[in-house]
């Protein structure tokens, strides 16, 4: 409904939550950002200095290596089975399939009891409600305990296949491809289980599944899913995130989200990033839609949803866009960049006080730049009359005279214009580095970049060295015209 909204061009969505890291979850909480990986580097502003890689490089390193292809049921399916062989005789524990329709909404389903320790088959039926096409999202292991007191020990898993209604068999997973993109459901940030593929004892085939399990779970779940992404979710993380967590570009870890264990991946990095800062343990970006999907798939009782939305604006839609989305949302839901730069912009101190400012410091450097240059020049000339005088009579013509004024004053000027830009440069950063500061004292993010505005700057330079050139003239000619008797009656 706000794509249709008169004057706006473009909506993309993301989910902005706070996740935590590492075993102890007391002041290591990171921001996390999920945006449309895709289309984000169109609408959103970026500084060159926020990274080593362009915005367009960052959001290419959030999309997955490679996508896996979801289980998908037949439509006409009614029932779906799964071969079972249990390591021992689990009492209490029970087997979960994690069913998706084709909305993205999660449904969990119970096999019942894990059953004996030897090769059985277990089905449930495809619930009627679920919108087609359906999905196997994961299959999973309940154990009514919590936290790290659940039995260890492993289970082999094979021919997952669909039944329809007259009794066909499809097989959706067989384990045969040692590729899969099966992950272990995380437990902890330490978690031990893993899937691998044995050639032991097998139902059907050459290999079967042996998903081997520790005693952590997550409130009594534990299991295995089928990666949206092939893997660990990419994202790109903060500096400051990699300097809290010791990981590395390329690095994977676990991080907790929305009271889910999510390992992730870190494929870039970067300083700085649009609405995020990077303060305390820093931030992840990830794409939106993969890291939805994980999230639900490991917790299908809580649903993540996208909770934000960037809004590009037409030129000259003025303050419409704004009060319609106002009206809709509420007015402190709503964060206007415009209205923001134009609020800085209308400060009189920027707009009248500093650039007056700055035309009252260009005429007194022209003044007093130009007031001592030629005070020197004056000096030089009465000073140095003799000198030229000796060197015109030992054979420099006038031209070799000028060329070596010149070059002599070419230094002078140049030394000084680049010594008094360099200091004023410094000066500048000091001034602003000491005014760059939030309400409570900490550094403004992001931070300030000095730019120098060549409209003011270039006629400056263009003057001191007119005045320069003119004065170096002036030299030049006085010194032809040298009273030579004059000079030999002189000390």
């Amino acid at each position: 409904r706000y794509q249709t909204i008169p004057g706006v061009t473009s909506v993309t969505m993301a989910f902005r939550d706070r996740g935590t890291l590492g075993a102890n979850y007391t002041g290591n909480t990171f921001r996390m950002l999920a945006v449309e990986a895709d289309d984000f580097h169109y609408y959103s502003w970026y500084r060159d200095d926020f990274s080593r890689s362009t915005l367009p490089e960052v959001m290419r390193a959030l999309n997955p290596l490679s996508v896996s292809e979801p289980v998908t049921l037949p439509d006409d399916a009614v029932a779906v089975g799964v071969w079972l062989k249990p390591e021992e005789l689990y009492p209490n524990m029970y087997m979960w399939l994690v069913l998706q329709d084709a909305d993205g909404v999660l449904d969990t389903q119970s096999l019942g009891n894990m059953g004996p320790p030897n090769w059985h088959l277990r089905t449930l039926e495809v619930p009627e409600r679920m919108k087609r096409p359906v999905q196997l999202a994961s299959i999973q292991i309940f154990e009514p305990v919590f936290g790290p007191a659940g039995t260890a020990g492993s289970i082999l898993i094979d021919d997952v296949h669909a039944i329809n209604g007259d009794g066909r068999i499809e097989y959706l997973e067989d384990f045969e491809d040692t590729a899969s993109s099966w992950l272990p459901l995380a437990t902890s940030t330490l978690s031990s289980d893993v899937l691998t593929f044995s050639d032991d004892d097998v139902n059907r085939g050459d290999l079967s599944g042996l998903f081997t399990f520790g005693k952590d779970t997550d409130n009594g779940l534990r299991g295995i899913y089928r990666s949206p992404s092939g893997g660990p979710v990419p994202v790109v993380a903060s500096n400051s995130f990699l300097r809290t967590s010791g990981a590395r570009v390329g690095d994977a870890l676990i991080v907790e989200l929305k009271g889910r264990f999510v390992p992730i991946q870190v494929r870039d990095s970067v300083d700085f990033f649009p609405t995020l800062n990077p303060s305390g343990a820093g931030f992840l970006i990830a794409d939106l839609e993969t890291l939805i999907r994980h999230i639900n798939i490991l917790s299908p009782a809580l649903v993540a949803t996208p909770n934000e939305m960037f809004i590009e604006k037409a030129s000259g839609a003025g303050d419409s866009v704004n009060s319609v989305v106002t009206r809709m949302v509420g007015r402190d839901l709503v964060h206007d960049r415009e209205q923001q730069l134009e609020q800085v912009r209308l400060d009189p101190l920027i707009t009248a006080g500093w650039q007056a400012m700055v035309l009252l410091a260009m005429a007194i450097i022209i003044f007093t730049a130009g007031l001592g240059y030629i005070t020197y020049l004056l000096a030089f000339s009465n000073r140095s009359r003799n000198e030229m005088g000796f060197l015109q009579s030992v054979g420099l013509s006038s031209r070799q005279m000028a060329g070596l004024l010149m070059l002599e004053h070419f230094i002078i000027v140049a030394v000084g214009i680049g010594l008094g830009s360099g200091a004023g440069w410094l000066m500048s950063d000091l001034m602003v580095s000491s005014v760059a500061v939030t309400e409570n004292g900490r550094q403004v993010v992001p931070p300030f970049i000095l730019e120098t505005d060549f409209r003011f700057l270039a006629p400056l330079y263009l003057v001191l060295i007119s005045i320069f050139a003119l004065a170096v003239y002036r030299l030049t000619r006085s010194m032809r015209n040298l009273d030579f008797h004059a000079i030999s009656r002189m000390d």
